[in-house]
């Protein structure tokens, strides 16, 4: 039989062509322009005076990157331990745990740090519970919520989720066989660990890390609510200098060192995460998880304990505190009229979603994250159909493997910052520069959605497109982008979510008649609202839910890649 090709490109595959590669380079432009004008704030001094910091810079610098460690290292063993119960053992809520890897992507530092608030604060969900019994009790103090200790602890427990995947992923691989034949040889457990399962699992334990050090030295809001006097990072210095003064030099210099520092971070983990791809791949044969003996279950119930205690109650706290208002309770009162009081509706809080402004950031949330969405996804769509092109010439390019994690060198606040002083006024287009700033960030996680998904598709697959249609584009458009639409869905919630919880590019480039939800948290917050915070934070996790409700993903299919 005779196939006819049609050597023919239809116009709707010339207008998506196009869509890619002009929003590729919009998002491009955004991100490249305005570092490349700090850059050149920098370094059009003296060599001398380029490279000259005050003292105190130095400090910060080196808090920055110790708190980052300590909360990295940290985050990382908690991640192992439970990789490995996910990985050898069979538990209620196995699925649960796993799901927990979303909530770095998907859940904004700002809620986590409004969650510990309204956990842990004086007034918290924690010690109102405890005064129903015991009246007046203290359980948290201020200083141990407002502390360096409270930091490392935060980021700790809000990033293990992604050791524990990545973790997981590699371990389920890591070929049953040789483990079979090493115990049949008398091999100690010890040795089948450190010889057979450490050196494959050993990328994915290094990539997990990298990626939460750069995540925890680029945290902003956290470090901005609990540092405690006298502490400050990088990012914090560089928003409160620019704030503060119009030294614009010196505040160049410390977005230059930042992005420098973590630039040797960035390129270790594209590295590691290549090894890791790599062995994450293998679909070997793998032995069925069993029961625990009686040590792991203890060690797995205190793992589960301060897993609750530190992130799952703190996030549901925010649920409790937007319906009730918690009211203190007094020494005197009877133990009924303070369980009252304790499960007192939130009316105050609630009647915050009646004003016009509560819906106006409503809007703006939801429309600028369908802008930075679609961004990000044709972003990464662009990358992906250029590894299509050089798979189907069964090459490899280094420069399609590195480009998507560049954006992991540029944090918010200094990409906000770069671009405040390269556009002078952004009010008349303020919601595009917006979107596209944060699909300069976030397209890394849109790519890494589809990719794990596209690496999927055989060879031979891509090889008969490409013979049955008329160039490669066509082939992609056809063949390899239907197979893409699930991925590309969770893609765009993600990115969604990304989205709707950024408050960093928002408040760096002040538009003018502007706010979304997590700006107007942020606002509320800092005034000691947090009962109204507490109610527009439930309001944006809500929206946020919905976001990947629309996207109707199976649940095999929001698979959380780092």
């Amino acid at each position: 039989m005779n196939h006819k090709v049609d050597k023919h490109i239809s116009a709707q595959q010339i207008v998506f062509l196009f869509a890619l590669f002009s929003v590729f380079s919009l998002v491009a432009f955004v991100l490249i322009l305005p570092l490349a004008n700090v850059a050149r704030i920098v370094f059009s001094q003296q060599t001398e005076a380029a490279f000259s910091f005050p003292p105190r810079i130095f400090s910060i610098a080196a808090f920055t990157v110790t708190q980052a460690l300590l909360s990295s290292i940290l985050a990382t063993l908690i991640g192992f331990a439970l990789s490995y119960f996910c990985t050898k053992k069979e538990f209620l809520g196995r699925k649960f745990l796993l799901s927990l890897a979303a909530i770095p992507v998907s859940v904004p530092p700002l809620i986590i740090a409004l969650s510990y608030v309204l956990f842990f604060g004086k007034s918290g969900v924690l010690n109102s519970f405890v005064s129903v019994f015991v009246p007046n009790a203290v359980v948290t103090k201020p200083e141990f919520l407002y502390s360096t200790f409270s930091v490392i602890l935060i980021h700790s427990f809000y990033n293990f989720p992604i050791a524990m995947k990545t973790i997981t992923g590699v371990w389920e691989n890591v070929d049953a066989d040789l483990e079979h034949a090493a115990s049949l040889l008398s091999c100690r457990r010890f040795y089948i660990f450190s010889k057979i399962i450490l050196p494959e699992i050993f990328p994915a334990i290094i990539s997990s890390f990298l990626l939460i050090f750069i995540y925890c030295f680029f945290s902003f809001f956290i470090i901005l609510l609990f540092g405690g006097i006298g502490l400050s990072t990088l990012e914090v210095e560089l928003y409160q200098t620019f704030r503060s003064s119009t030294d614009l030099i010196n505040t160049a210099k410390i977005a230059i060192l930042e992005s420098g520092i973590v630039s040797f971070f960035t390129a270790a983990y594209i590295i590691a995460k290549l090894k890791t791809y790599k062995n994450s791949v293998d679909n070997r044969r793998h032995l069925p998880r069993t029961s625990m003996n009686r040590i792991e279950r203890c060690v797995f119930s205190v793992l589960i304990a301060t897993v609750l205690l530190f992130l799952v109650l703190p996030i549901a706290s925010i649920f409790f505190k937007s319906v009730f208002s918690f009211a203190s309770t007094q020494l005197d009162t009877e133990f009924i009229t303070r369980v009252k009081n304790f499960f007192a509706i939130n009316v105050a809080g609630w009647s915050i979603v009646q004003r016009a402004s509560f819906f106006r950031a409503l809007w703006n949330t939801i429309f600028v994250g369908i802008i930075t969405a679609s961004f990000s996804v044709f972003t990464a769509l662009c990358i992906i159909y250029l590894e299509f092109r050089t798979a189907l010439k069964n090459t490899q390019s280094v420069f399609l493997k590195v480009i998507p994690f560049v954006p992991l060198v540029v944090s918010p606040i200094v990409l906000g910052f770069a671009l405040c002083i390269t556009f002078s006024s952004t009010s008349s287009f303020g919601f595009l520069l917006l979107s596209a700033a944060q699909a300069s960030t976030a397209w890394t996680i849109a790519y890494t959605q589809i990719a794990a998904r596209f690496v999927q598709i055989s060879k031979t697959q891509l090889q008969a497109s490409s013979l049955l249609s008329a160039n490669s584009f066509d082939a992609f458009y056809r063949a390899v982008l239907p197979q893409l639409t699930k991925s590309i869905k969770a893609a765009a919630a993600f990115c969604f979510a990304i989205s709707a919880g950024d408050a960093s590019l928002p408040l760096m480039l002040k538009i003018s008649n502007f706010e979304n939800l997590s700006l107007m948290i942020f606002r509320l917050a800092g005034s000691y609202r947090f009962n109204e915070s507490a109610v527009i934070a439930f309001a944006l996790i809500l929206l946020v839910c919905v976001g990947f409700l629309l996207s109707e993903l199976e649940r095999n299919d929001l698979k959380i890649t780092t």
